[in-house]
């Protein structure tokens, strides 16, 4: 089921500025509501999936600061990133309304360590880029929430969920998964390009703009005019993102495209496109029988609206669009013994994959266009056979070459177009321009595209993975690494980035899984860093990086890793890295900054540690679930992460 909400506010101060500071990877979330309202609001509230706040207002902040966790968990920045967030009353009514919007407050480009020369990069990732505040204390994203939801006339079946345990009830609207979407907006998810006329701010192009690829022309968008942009914008289905971590990602988090397969009789013999419904068998699953039309007896029975007195054991069902759910109609069919459902939709158009809740359905179920369905119908009778299956050479919301596609309907829907990917993606995707009900509280995607536009990771498994090194000899860069024996099983890659340069992968395939080295002999000269790409058997990427050739060595600088697992239940540990030996002294604090544990105290080699946290306090006894600090103070360089409990 998906749910409208508004993408984007990017009502964006379009400015170059110099300021100076340094930080954690900390987001803030700075409360803009005023007394009683929003944050504010004192209505009493009961505890709820791991949120223990007492009071609606103090519920709606956990549920913000749970979802900031998650990007600090991610994102590796020394510059805080400010979000300034209110509760308001939006545009709403009994069918429809905005959720909420997040955007940018401020764009720059040609800022120190800018990786693309003359490029808009959004706030908090050219802080990120730069090393320093570019606005000293102002805010990077501002975020607005609909306070009304759930109200009279504002969606009134529907309120908003803020539990963080992925369990929402009927009718509720999961507030950190929308949050998780509306950050990355802030976090540079976005194009600032004018669809309607494909021109720029100041003729500049975003670094998300330059990832665009227009299938038709073979063009990226840095390399078309305004008028091809603006004509690339509504070429619907055929516009890319060419990243290559994206690309690269896509087969281990999309499904294959399913299809149906028909193999007699001769007429109606052929491939059909057909969307896997989100309900039922996961992706994959491959059925082959009859295909039989559904009559339940009742009206047009062909609409499997009610139970059928039909055996379709061992068969497909062929099924009519229309009256009822989808969910009534397949289950409908499950229950006379179909082993798979096809589903003719009613009207011209593409078909899409059905929606519903139903965890007692099992088989595949998919829908067919209402031609491919004309078709195949006209073969009811004789001998009509064919098979639901995956198609392998196809990724569900990708191009033929793997690329995944952006949102670009036509006509263009402002504050949708461009700035997601495809409603076409399978399984769904964080940022499609609808919230889905079957939405994990996980950034798919959005990870690997962070990281093509230029993002740094603290990957959430940081303190598993290997001490990478780099030196320049011989006219080729040496680099060598130490594996963890529990990632032996992975797949290396290595990646370089160069100043001014996109990251590429330069290892000519995976190494060798025991490889502990790699020589690039064709590195440029300069500066020039290089990256660790690990694969697990599952298909999970972590990154290693960056380690630089120029004396600076991936690990020379204080750095302290977020918690992993986060959120935990019995235990979780923190790495840190020192340049230098020193006094070190990591602590757990809850969030009125009382002391709960003291994990380390003392002095400290240089290098990288680890201290783990099981969830008791300094009494020994288990602390409550919510959220908690953990800090560490290097010779009066301090540090914090914030880690969720969970029970």
């Amino acid at each position: 089921m998906r749910r409208p909400i508004l993408l984007r506010g990017c009502a964006v101060l379009l400015a170059l500025l110099v300021a100076t500071g340094a930080g954690a990877t900390t987001i803030t979330i700075v409360n803009l509501d005023g007394p009683g309202e929003g944050f504010n609001d004192p209505t009493p509230a009961a505890p709820v999936g791991g949120n223990n706040g007492l009071t609606v207002g103090a519920q709606r902040l956990n549920a913000f600061e749970f979802a900031a966790s998650i990007w600090e968990s991610i994102l590796d920045s020394d510059v805080e990133i400010r979000i300034g967030a209110r509760f308001d009353p939006l545009s709403c009514n009994a069918s429809s309304g905005v959720l909420g919007a997040a955007g940018p407050q401020s764009l720059y480009h040609s800022f120190p360590n800018a990786p693309l020369p003359t490029t808009w990069y959004v706030d908090a990732e050219a802080d990120m880029l730069a090393g320093f505040d570019q606005n000293s204390g102002a805010q990077d994203i501002g975020a607005t929430f609909n306070s009304m939801l759930g109200t009279t006339g504002c969606l009134e079946s529907s309120s908003w969920y803020y539990g963080f345990d992925d369990v929402e009830p009927a009718g509720g609207i999961n507030l950190v998964i929308v949050l998780l979407h509306e950050f990355s907006h802030g976090l540079g998810f976005l194009s600032i390009v004018d669809e309607a006329d494909g021109t720029a701010p100041f003729g500049i192009l975003d670094v998300y703009s330059r990832y665009l690829y227009d299938t038709t022309v073979g063009l990226h968008w840095a390399n078309m005019s305004n008028a091809q942009r603006a004509a690339s914008a509504i070429n619907t289905d055929n516009l890319v993102w060419d990243g290559p971590s994206v690309t690269g990602a896509a087969p281990d988090v999309l499904c294959a495209e399913t299809v149906v397969e028909i193999t007699a009789p001769a007429g109606s013999a052929g491939i059909y496109d057909a969307p896997l419904a989100l309900f039922g068998a996961a992706c994959g699953a491959t059925v082959t029988g009859p295909i039989v039309e559904v009559n339940d007896g009742v009206g047009v029975g062909s609409d499997a609206c009610s139970a059928t007195g039909q055996d379709l054991s061992g068969r497909i069902a062929l099924i009519d669009r229309g009256t009822c759910a989808f969910i009534t109609k397949v289950l409908n069919a499950q229950n006379a013994g179909a082993i798979g459902a096809i589903v003719v939709n009613n009207v011209a158009g593409d078909a899409f994959a059905m929606g519903g809740e139903d965890p007692s359905i099992t088989i595949p179920s998919v829908m067919v266009s209402l031609a491919d369905g004309t078709t195949i119908r006209a073969g009811l009778g004789s001998g009509l056979t064919g098979s639901i299956r995956p198609d392998a050479t196809r990724i569900a919301g990708a191009d033929d070459q793997g690329r995944v596609r952006v949102y670009n309907p036509n006509p263009i829907e402002p504050g949708s177009s461009i700035s997601h990917f495809t409603t076409s993606a399978f399984p769904n995707l964080l940022m499609e321009p609808a919230i889905n009900s079957d939405l994990p509280v996980d950034v798919d995607l959005t990870r690997q595209l962070f990281f093509d536009i230029g993002w740094r990771f603290f990957e959430v498994a940081v303190q598993q993975l290997p001490a990478l090194a780099g030196e320049r000899r011989d006219g080729a860069v040496h680099l060598s690494w130490q594996i963890n024996p529990d990632l032996l099983s992975h797949q290396v890659y290595v990646h370089r980035e160069q100043e001014n340069t996109a990251r590429v992968q330069v290892s000519p395939g995976a190494l060798p899984w025991a490889a502990t080295s790699y020589v690039d002999e064709t590195a440029p000269e300069g500066p020039v860093d290089y990256w660790l790409e690990l694969v697990s058997p599952e298909g999970d990427r972590s990154w290693q990086g960056p380690v630089g050739v120029d004396g600076v060595v991936f690990g020379s600088r204080f750095a302290f890793a977020p918690g992993f697992p986060n959120p935990f239940v019995t235990e979780t540990s923190f790495a840190f890295t020192l340049p230098a030996g020193g006094a070190v002294r990591v602590t757990v604090h809850d969030l009125r900054g009382r002391l709960v544990q003291e994990l380390a105290a003392g002095t400290e080699t240089a290098g990288r540690h680890v201290v783990t946290w099981d969830g008791r306090d300094a009494r020994g006894a288990r602390v409550a679930a919510g959220m908690y600090y953990a800090r560490i103070d290097f010779e009066g360089q301090v540090r914090s992460r914030k880690i969720m409990v969970m029970k």
